[in-house]
């Protein structure tokens, strides 16, 4: 698996991260949120699929480890760094049971 940025390997080295390709990246993030919303995610899949863009996570150079971390911490990043308030935060919003529900949405 390639390393994430800001990610430190066990020597302390910050190790050179990866490129995604955005329009792949994006059409991940399109059918996620259209999942996570229950927004009819079948008809941007079938978009996706016709213009043969690249989005299962091995396929665009990742795993679903990495982007269930990062879906996991769009709360902290939309309330410390843009103030976005987004699906996310209605999943996560009990500090009990939220976080294990958003994860339950990647099952």
């Amino acid at each position: 698996m390639a390393p994430v940025v800001g990610q430190v390997d066990e020597t302390g080295n910050v190790p050179e991260y990866r490129r995604l390709v955005h329009r792949e990246a994006v059409c991940l993030g399109v059918l996620l949120m259209a999942h996570l919303q229950g927004n009819a995610p079948d008809w941007p899949a079938e978009v996706i699929r016709t213009g043969r863009v690249a989005f299962q996570p091995e396929e665009i150079g990742t795993s679903w480890a990495e982007v269930e971390g990062a879906v996991l911490a769009l709360p902290a990043y939309a309330r410390d760094v843009v103030s976005w308030y987004t699906v996310v935060d209605e999943l996560t919003a009990d500090p009990e049971g939220g976080p294990a529900r958003l994860k339950a949405a990647f099952d």
